[in-house]
């Protein structure tokens, strides 16, 4: 059983960038503690974030074969930007979503949201400080994206390279927008209340939990917990 990152020594290569990543066992030997998300990358692989092992890993069925590519020995930590993903400690990565060739994810237990290279690559952090805060509600306007975030539990990329996120207590859906400058409450007013059947901007969502993706109408579905309620927004 190979554990995860420590045999440096035993590499693969995933693309023609020549990345080398630890080489992880066969599907049916590995183990997984708490996976928390996974994401199909359309070529027969699929990517996995496990919160309790802080890692995230590749697992191809052709090859039978999985890959950690960010999460170094499954310790829980924080590394900056610019560490390489598989060297990196992940602190309770949770959510993960693929767009081309940029994996995001949330890391939890930090309340950030973060991208590097599929094939592993620097990690870059889109959103966040390295700490969570609960701020009061005034923060929540602010269209800062490095600003402190609190409790943020999963994410959906467009295909126009938005990113949306969810952050339970403060009962709000963020948007960042496709070049990571600027962040807004796309829908959730911070209120737990619920008063419309269409959560748009001044409304409320309460604690929204799950993104289900968008039919072919462009309705992005949250699921608020606190109502136990399946919400349809209506994207621009």
């Amino acid at each position: 059983y190979y554990g995860g990152g420590e045999n440096l020594a035993s590499v693969v290569t995933l693309s023609d960038d020549n990345v080398s990543l630890p080489l992880t066992s066969p599907m049916a030997l590995t183990a997984l503690s708490c996976p928390s998300s996974i994401v199909g990358d359309g070529q027969g692989g699929f990517y996995v974030a496990d919160s309790c092992y802080h890692q995230i890993y590749y697992a191809e069925e052709m090859i039978d074969q999985v890959t950690v590519i960010a999460g170094y020995q499954r310790m829980s930590g924080y590394s900056y930007d610019g560490e390489m993903s598989y060297l990196a400690y992940l602190s309770n990565p949770k959510s993960i979503a693929l767009f081309k060739d940029e994996l995001y994810y949330i890391e939890g237990d930090r309340c950030l949201v973060r991208t590097f290279s599929r094939y592993g690559g620097a990690l870059h952090t889109i959103a966040g400080q390295d700490y969570c805060s609960y701020t009061g509600l005034a923060s929540l306007w602010s269209s800062n994206p490095l600003q402190p975030l609190y409790e943020l539990e999963d994410l959906w990329v467009s295909d126009q390279r938005d990113v949306f996120f969810t952050s339970s207590s403060m009962n709000v859906l963020y948007r960042l927008d496709s070049e990571f400058a600027s962040m807004e409450i796309f829908a959730g007013n911070g209120h737990q209340s619920h008063v419309s059947d269409v959560p748009i901007n001044g409304s409320s969502i309460a604690y929204p939990k799950g993104l289900c993706g968008v039919n072919e109408d462009g309705i992005l579905y949250v699921f608020a917990a606190g109502t136990t309620m399946l919400q349809g927004i209506v994207l621009d």
